[in-house]
């Protein structure tokens, strides 16, 4: 009896061995997220992802046309199984047309991303705008408190990207900050403004992004929330 009880937990213990790195990554789907969507042949492309297995490999795949897939890159997820902007390329003799691209983790790489797309466009021809330069989304918020209004500003662009803000026109001296957007391209601050809603609005939000050659600026002022008085 004992011997059959020492087999069974030994199985157990061999099962969940085998099965805790898929688990893990099953509690949340797998993401990828390839930006920008066109480009030319040999030009940068990022990838963002998460629900990797955490400080593990990540194998990146790409089909280009009719031709099967095949492993063009390898990295390594952060400790939450994230990763924001990174950088490869397609070969300098990519034809146009449309490619697939997808991820898997080293633990389970049978197990891949929904395929995302990335379009080679034909030497000569322009891209589309927001491919060629980062476009940017700014919120800028006032929110009134008892001390005076409160600034939330949300940024949202190309995951990974380097962002400078700079908030100018306040009652209490302009403000600098460096942010990275995280694996979904979005990024924020909350920071004091004005003693008031009146003078809060006179403030302003100027924003410069870049994520390796590629840049991105944008501008915005700021609306009212309902707060605390």
């Amino acid at each position: 009896m004992r011997s059959l009880i020492a087999c069974m937990v030994t199985v157990v213990l061999l099962v969940t061995a085998v099965i805790t790195p898929h688990a893990a990554m099953g509690a949340v789907p797998l993401r990828l997220i390839v930006t920008p969507s066109q480009g030319h042949a040999g030009d940068a492309i990022f990838l963002s992802g998460s629900g990797f297995a955490p400080s593990r490999s990540v194998f990146v795949f790409v089909s280009c046309g009719s031709h099967q897939p095949s492993r063009i890159a390898t990295f390594t997820a952060n400790s939450q199984g994230r990763f924001a902007g990174v950088r490869m390329h397609l070969a300098r003799g990519a034809k146009a047309g449309r490619c697939r691209l997808s991820a898997a983790s080293s633990v389970a790489p049978a197990i891949r991303t929904r395929e995302s797309l990335y379009t080679v466009v034909s030497p000569g021809r322009p891209l589309a705008r927001c491919a060629a330069q980062m476009c940017l989304g700014i919120q800028a918020f006032l929110v009134r408190l008892r001390n005076g209004a409160r600034g939330t500003i949300v940024i949202s662009g190309w995951p990974g990207a380097i962002v400078h803000v700079t908030v100018a026109r306040t009652e209490v001296g302009a403000k600098y900050r460096i942010l990275r957007l995280n694996w979904r391209g979005v990024g924020s601050m909350t920071t004091p403004i004005a003693p008031g809603l009146i003078k809060g609005l006179k403030a302003r939000v100027f924003v410069h992004a870049r994520l390796g050659q590629v840049v991105g600026k944008g501008q915005s002022r700021f609306h009212v929330m309902f707060g605390n008085r």
